[in-house]
């Protein structure tokens, strides 16, 4: 365990959580979303989330929420895990 964590660092936890938090919001606005127009290419992100059903911002919300924190708290967790085995 402690080889692990020595070799752990913040790049490669921010990697790990970024990509499963962008796989749940990938399927959860597939989940929640409503059928994409034809032109979807023309469309700024504006437009795109104005186009957001009510369900995809309350998720979206959520998702965001939760993966502030949980970005805080390991930061905070590994510097102290850090200091604690060196």
């Amino acid at each position: 365990m402690r080889n692990f964590l020595m070799n752990w660092n913040y790049r490669k936890h921010a990697t790990a959580v970024s990509g499963f938090y962008l796989g749940l919001a990938v399927l959860g606005n597939a989940f929640f979303g409503k059928k994409v127009p034809s032109d979807e290419k023309s469309m700024s992100p504006i437009t795109v989330c104005k186009q957001m059903t009510n369900k995809q911002h309350i998720f979206n919300g959520i998702l965001t929420f939760f993966y502030s924190i949980d970005m805080t708290l390991s930061f905070f967790l590994l510097s102290y895990w850090k200091k604690q085995y060196k």
